[in-house]
């Protein structure tokens, strides 16, 4: 089927012929150079018999393309610090929400840490420690600061079971009560001798050693050991049992 644009070009074909033949019949001559360059001039200016047509139309602009056009002109560096910060303000609230929940939970398992070790230096400090070992009151308030020194001015008063039995309080309060040796109140001379050895250095049990030997004979086998040997007894004492002195021997060695 021809189109209506081909049927008025026809047409004005036609006309065209007609006019011409008819002007042709009426002057009985041909039709100018100038009046067909005008008719045909007539003809392209009529807006339906023209080849192309320009039509403006209205219609959604398409955001998504525009977004993508211009993504493309940014770098993707530049792109992916874009994103980040779009996202931190999408979940800024979660994010704070998750930090304080972060920080909560630091400051919780802080304080039961803290009430842990607080609950187990009490349980330590609480221990029933031994007043007495076999009937020696062995409580440090009731010995003196200098228990050497002491010991060695009653043997000098000529109080010499007073002395042995001063020096073996305090060995026995310093080796519970400073270094945690666990005498209990019924043990003997020998155990608390082997428990020396196991929880002590060479050194202070070499000390504790010949400490209850003299004790053992002075009050077992009524042989008093003499003065040269319990003054360095006494001497000794604080070296060997003191943690304090201990530490500055140890520093110095």
């Amino acid at each position: 089927m021809p189109s209506l644009r081909s049927l008025l070009k026809l047409f004005g074909i036609l006309l065209i012929t007609s006019i011409l033949s008819s002007h042709a019949q009426n002057i009985a001559s041909r039709p100018s150079e100038d009046e067909i360059k005008q008719a045909v001039k007539v003809l392209k200016v009529d807006p339906n018999l023209i080849d192309e047509q320009k039509i403006n139309s209205l219609h959604w602009v398409d955001d998504k393309k525009n977004d993508a056009a211009k993504a493309t002109k940014i770098p993707n560096w530049l792109r992916w610090i874009r994103n980040l910060f779009v996202w931190l303000a999408h979940t800024s609230r979660l994010l704070l929400w998750t930090v304080i929940t972060v920080l909560v939970a630091l400051v919780v398992i802080f304080l039961l840490r803290v009430i842990r070790n607080y609950q187990a230096t009490q349980k330590i400090s609480s221990i029933d420690l031994p007043k007495h070992v076999r009937d020696m009151d062995i409580r440090p308030e009731n010995l003196p600061d200098d228990v050497g020194a002491a010991a060695w001015q009653l043997w000098e008063q000529n109080q010499q079971r007073a002395a042995l039995a001063l020096l073996y309080r305090g060995l026995l309060s310093r080796l519970v009560h400073v270094h945690a040796v666990p005498i209990k109140d019924s043990s003997t001379e020998a155990q608390c001798l082997e428990l020396t050895r196991t929880h002590l250095q060479s050194s202070q049990t070499e000390y504790v050693s010949l400490a209850l030997r003299v004790w053992q004979y002075a009050i077992y086998g009524a042989q008093l050991p003499d003065s040269r040997e319990v003054q360095e007894l006494c001497e000794r004492f604080a070296a060997a049992l003191n943690p304090v002195a201990q530490l500055n021997t140890d520093v110095t060695q």
